[in-house]
């Protein structure tokens, strides 16, 4: 009989063989655990990955973070202000440099008194009863249908009014014409006359299309002047067939002067056309208005045409 060497201990109860094979029972139990392990792995990974496309899709939907206002966008490689200084282009930089989004700020004259803001740049302001318009840093006393002045104001054609139609009528005369004032200041009083007659005359409609009631009067501005010429029609349309009328339509402005009521312009003065009316607006403001080819109020968008 082989003999065994044994291990037991003192007093123990079991005994550990040396070299000995295990049991063929726990064999099997090992290996239905390990069947059974299996499949749990399988369902752990499985949930796993369901997980981590849950959350990849919610992110997906969501969009990319938002970038804080404080914080450069990823790939700047710098602060926004040192993109700015060196005149790279971002998209947030563009929105708030974009001058077109920021209100004008206001103006004042030099006395304080707000100015509102027109077209092509010009504005207007009132003092003392009376509205001015500053077109191209040049300033114009306006006076029209809406715009009136104070019933004591003026007392004659200004000495720089006088002087220029002086020096246009002595240009005229070298080019063998002749041109003279036929009408020029008129008071307050004196146009309440003349409209009321006219009114007498032609009817309170048709005298309000080519007379002025009293203050609203160009005349009494001390600027304005029907011109006359050898050529006759005084105060007539049929002025416009004369040498004189093309004259002044191609040198008035040289000295100052505009045409001020033109001709298919009654929507924008509110008077029919008058080719003798001028108004001395200063040379730099009439060659710039007379390039425009368009009134006073069209100019700065106080008169619009009807669609």
């Amino acid at each position: 009989m082989p003999k065994y060497k044994t291990g037991y201990s003192s007093g123990s109860s079991s005994a550990k063989r040396t070299g000995s094979r295990p049991a063929p029972q726990a064999k099997k139990r090992r290996r239905r655990s390990k069947s059974y392990a299996a499949p749990y792995l399988a369902l752990l990974v499985l949930v796993a990955v369901l997980a981590g496309a849950v959350f990849g899709l919610h992110r997906y939907l969501d969009g990319p973070p938002v970038q804080s206002e404080q914080t450069p966008p990823a790939g700047t490689g710098g602060s926004l202000d040192s993109k700015v200084e060196e005149g790279e282009s971002t998209e947030i930089i563009s929105d708030v440099n974009d001058e077109t989004l920021l209100p004008e700020p206001p103006q004042y004259t030099e006395d304080g008194i707000l100015m509102t803001n027109l077209e092509n740049g010009a504005k207007m302001y009132e003092r003392d009863g009376l509205t001015w318009l500053v077109i191209d840093g040049k300033e114009m006393l306006l006076c029209n249908k809406e715009y009136s002045l104070p019933a004591d104001y003026g007392d004659g054609l200004t000495a720089e009014c006088q002087a220029a139609f002086d020096q246009m009528a002595a240009a005229a005369e070298k080019d063998g014409l002749t041109i003279w004032i036929g009408s020029g200041f008129r008071s307050y009083d004196t146009q309440k006359a003349i409209h009321d007659n006219y009114i007498s005359i032609y009817g309170e409609e048709y005298t309000k299309s080519m007379s002025a009631e009293p203050g609203h009067s160009e005349h009494q501005t001390g600027l304005a002047m029907d011109i006359a010429g050898a050529g006759g029609y005084y105060l007539e349309q049929e002025f416009e067939n004369t040498a004189e009328f093309a004259w002044l339509s191609e040198h008035a402005a040289e000295y100052g002067f505009i045409l001020r009521y033109q001709k298919d312009k009654s929507w924008a003065t509110g008077y029919i056309y008058e080719p003798w009316h001028y108004r001395y607006v200063g040379v730099e403001l009439a060659q710039l208005l007379w390039a425009s080819g368009v009134t006073v109020e069209e100019y700065v968008g106080l008169a619009k045409p009807q669609e």
